[in-house]
């Protein structure tokens, strides 16, 4: 639990808005969980519903909520957008990871500023691979299942910093999703060729 306090007080500290979460899990049972204002007493007394159960667990997970952070948050879902996120998006800038069983951490989350104040998420043309996110809330502490095998994975921070703006995002975005696209290309197997 003083891990999870921890956490949240350095985040909130530095600015940054959280979200107490059910334990292993994206989400809590608060029907505001986009709009309240938590705070660390939320964390140690979660609010219950009309049954008198918690809306979040006490030693769950913990989420970022973008908007309230003026965040942009760059989301790899999975391995080959891992790699070339990587090469093309700047890492100078606050990131996240997932620990794999193996102990390899892999950079699945890339923070910039929002200072454009975008409002609304942008659709990709693939955004099974790669997520441009202004709103709702990433998970950040805690644990999440990965979505291609299953594995319960830990995030954890790599590059602790604050985030950057980058005018370059949208341009490095469009070539990593060409350097996706050129390698399935290059790599489908297409029956009788």
């Amino acid at each position: 639990m003083q891990d999870q306090i921890l956490h949240a007080k350095t985040l909130m500290e530095k600015g940054f808005a959280i979200i107490p979460l059910y334990k292993d899990s994206k989400a809590n049972g608060d029907k505001e969980i986009i709009t309240r204002d938590y705070t660390l007493a939320h964390l140690q007394k979660p609010l219950n519903n009309h049954k008198g159960e918690p809306l979040w667990h006490t030693d769950g997970n913990q989420g970022l909520n973008l908007e309230k952070s003026g965040l942009k948050d760059i989301d790899l879902e999975n391995f080959w957008s891992i790699m070339f996120g990587e090469l093309w998006l700047d890492s100078n800038t606050l990131t996240l990871g997932r620990e794999r069983p193996d102990g390899t951490i892999q950079v699945t989350h890339y923070f910039y500023q929002n200072e454009d104040n975008l409002e609304e998420d942008i659709k990709l043309q693939d955004n099974k691979s790669v997520e441009y996110r202004v709103k709702g809330q990433t998970v950040v502490y805690g644990r999440t299942k990965d979505k291609e095998n299953g594995e319960m994975l830990t995030r954890t921070w790599v590059n602790v910093k604050m985030p950057i703006v980058d005018k370059d995002l949208e341009k490095n975005i469009e070539r990593l999703l060409l350097r996706l696209l050129l390698h399935l290309m290059l790599n489908l197997q297409i029956p009788g060729l």
